[in-house]
């Protein structure tokens, strides 16, 4: 992506991959000069990270300006066939019915976690992110 990218602005482009929370590399660049020199690379988890009631000093939406898309993310919620629902809501009433942990698999272990945090928020059901290294493994399960 780096080389990508200088070729098309004519100059170097040093890339900074920093460990942490997405609402904690944005602040980086959101508190970063304003001089074009600082870029972030955004996805699933920088906005779910702006919806969840962390105390930020910076609202995702209005601080950061997009420059442009560089890739697209399905993102899909499946279950087993022999699961006893067919829907998002049955989902939820089952697990809520029977009071049963949910699981589910994602490669993405940060994201998947905040995306767990959003679901018990807006529905009320525990659910447990089971960590895998990787689509591959977590889609053999």
């Amino acid at each position: 992506m780096a080389q990508w990218l200088a070729a098309r602005l004519g100059q170097p482009v040093v890339v900074e991959n920093q460990a942490g929370s997405p609402a904690h590399r944005d602040a980086a660049v959101v508190h970063a000069p304003a001089d074009g020199y600082t870029l972030l690379l955004a996805g699933p988890a920088n906005a779910i990270s702006a919806s969840l009631p962390e105390k930020l000093d910076f609202v995702f939406l209005r601080d950061i300006a997009p420059g442009g898309g560089i890739t697209r993310e399905p993102l899909v919620l499946v279950v087993h066939p022999r699961w006893p629902a067919a829907s998002v809501a049955e989902l939820i009433a089952h697990a809520k019915a029977t009071q049963a942990r949910s699981g589910w698999r994602r490669p993405a272990l940060e994201f998947a976690a905040r995306l767990g945090r959003i679901v018990q928020m807006l529905t009320g059901v525990d659910v447990e992110t089971v960590h895998y290294a990787g689509g591959g493994p977590a889609s053999r399960r």
